[in-house]
């Protein structure tokens, strides 16, 4: 559905498509206002609030819902949520009024500390819909042990994404065009400085697929920059890190400072 929150587009003659969508048991509604974007999640009963932001530090970055009045819960409701223009306070207050939500759980989950809250608040979307699945299928078990589940599949997915984005990134960057290649090298030069610990084995795999990139000619020199700017501090977790990586990949820091 979100694929249809183009203003060039006519809701009208998309309509019934978008009505098609919202028959799913399982509704995901990414939701912007006021310059913040949610996502709403509705399965059967529940509706799911994920918001990584503010109102999650107050209230709970993942909060379930009873709907009290499920027949207000239209498909209108929906397109009026998903397409026109929200505020803070319909979407924080009288939303909960109109659908008489009464919360029932939290599950906290880290709040968004940088970035895109749109992202934080999809991504959040995986763990809060596989708890809610378990807690369907088995209510014999302790909401504690589903959130555990939970959350272990949830960083088992996540640890997957990021290694899968860095490959679709490494092989976009050998089909982009010359400029974009450089971006997209740097790019991979701050994966390498700032979520590499070489500590962690598939991490520091990481680090030699990135270093493979960054020793070829065309982006050697994002590579000496990165390490000038470092070799400042030669006291710090992230130097220290960074010529274990490339001590692993053959070179010694002195080299990249003496070219």
């Amino acid at each position: 559905m979100a694929s249809f929150q183009h203003y060039l587009l006519n809701l009208e003659n998309i309509s019934q498509d978008i009505d098609n969508l919202l028959e799913a048991h399982i509704l995901i509604l990414p939701i912007s206002f006021g310059g913040h974007a949610i996502t709403l999640i509705k399965i059967g009963s529940t509706l799911i609030r994920c918001d990584r932001g503010a109102h999650g530090k107050n209230q709970g970055s993942v909060i379930y819902y009873d709907i009290g009045q499920e027949k207000k819960f239209t498909k209108s409701l929906c397109k009026t949520l998903l397409y026109k223009r929200q505020h803070a306070r319909f979407i924080n207050q009288e939303l909960k009024e109109y659908l008489a939500l009464q919360p029932k759980r939290v599950f906290s989950l880290p709040l968004q500390k940088t970035g895109n809250c749109s992202w934080a608040n999809v991504e959040a979307v995986i763990p809060a819909i596989i708890f809610e699945l378990l807690v369907i299928q088995d209510p014999e078990i302790t909401a504690m042990a589903h959130e555990k589940t939970a959350r272990r599949l949830y960083h088992e997915w996540r640890a997957w994404h990021i290694e899968r984005s860095l490959d679709l990134n490494i092989q976009n960057l050998h089909a982009a065009e010359r400029p974009r290649q450089a971006a997209k090298a740097a790019l991979l030069a701050a994966v390498l400085f700032q979520s590499c610990d070489p500590k962690i084995p598939r991490e520091r795999l990481r680090a030699n697929k990135i270093l493979a990139i960054l020793t070829k000619s065309n982006y050697i020199q994002i590579l000496k920059c990165y390490t000038r700017v470092f070799a400042q501090n030669r006291e710090s977790k992230l130097w220290e890190n960074f010529c274990i990586f490339l001590a692993e990949f053959g070179i010694e820091a002195k080299q990249l400072l003496s070219r």
